[in-house]
């Protein structure tokens, strides 16, 4: 599974267990609103903090894009960045 943001995200850590992988929110630790263990793919987080040595997902203006985001199952990027929804 892409976890989306959490994958890049410095606030994030990667908990394997028996069969399964889960991405720990560490911000979840001192801030009760942030999940400890978001539904993923995580496509929109006021948290997140690109994490050393990840490529930056924003423009050069610090903005996040739809189409630089990964694409949840069914939904068009460029759509959904339009309001569009599915597919």
């Amino acid at each position: 599974m892409d976890p989306g943001l959490c994958g890049s995200c410095r606030h994030s850590q990667v908990v394997e267990g028996a069969k399964s992988t889960f991405w720990l929110c560490l911000r979840s630790r001192t801030d009760p609103s942030f999940p400890r263990y978001p539904p993923l793919p995580v496509v929109r987080c006021r948290g997140y903090e690109l994490g050393r040595d990840q490529e930056q997902p924003f423009d050069a203006g610090g903005h996040l894009e739809a189409s630089d985001l990964p694409a949840a199952g069914g939904i068009d990027p460029e759509n959904a960045a339009a309001g569009q929804g599915e597919q």
